[in-house]
């Protein structure tokens, strides 16, 4: 549902974004102010949000800013947190997996641009002529590299284990290939949050 009233609100051009005040960045590259920004986001419907007496459909809205934090849109219905700010600024969402597990998905942009994932084969480009950032974005690679291996490890063994349990009679191989498989994922999915934090120090480097 939304309310047309937006000719109460304040639209300007992309160009006189005024970052003192909480807004609303549409798709349309207009601007509305407004003193009191809340986001719903129902389960069964989309999402909205509320400006002052004013509802604004959140597929409207490319970006938002409430007090000190800045989000941009990633579905509609979610919006990424800015964390770093800069000539490239960066996002994260963190998302729950399979029993709860946690995980970060991050992307970038310069300005109001549309967002990029933050993988390696991007942001080798864009941060391309700043070494500091690539030794950074180098690390992030080994990590991910690591992981690629110790999830290949790791569901290598426990599929050996499957096709291998008819013909154990003991099951202690099986179990030991149980163990060390569960091991590899576990240790993949731990050094996956060191890969945020090399993120972030490439595109610090680069703000500087």
């Amino acid at each position: 549902m939304m309310i047309l009233g937006l000719i109460l609100l304040s639209l300007v051009s992309f160009g006189q974004v005024d970052e003192t005040k909480n807004y609303l960045y549409l798709y349309s590259d207009s601007v509305i102010y407004s003193k009191f920004i809340t986001f719903e986001s129902p389960f069964f419907s989309e999402g909205y949000f509320i400006l002052d007496s004013n509802e604004i459909l959140s597929k409207k809205v490319k970006f938002y800013k409430k007090e000190n934090d800045f989000y941009a849109s990633l579905n509609y219905n979610e919006f990424a947190l800015r964390v770093c700010k800069g000539k490239i600024n960066l996002y994260e969402i963190v998302k729950f997996g399979v029993n709860h597990t946690k995980y970060i998905l991050n992307f970038y942009n310069k300005n109001f641009e549309d967002l990029k994932d933050a993988n390696y084969t991007n942001l080798k480009i864009d941060l391309a002529d700043n070494k500091e950032s690539l030794l950074y974005l180098n690390k992030f690679k080994k990590i991910r590299n690591i992981q690629t291996v110790l999830c290949l490890v790791g569901g290598a063994s426990i599929l050996g284990c499957i096709t291998t349990l008819p013909n154990n009679s003991s099951g202690t191989g099986n179990i030991i290939a149980l163990i060390g498989g569960g091991c590899c994922f576990w240790a993949s999915y731990f050094i996956s949050f060191s890969k945020p934090k090399q993120l972030r120090r490439a595109i610090d480097s680069y703000n500087k």
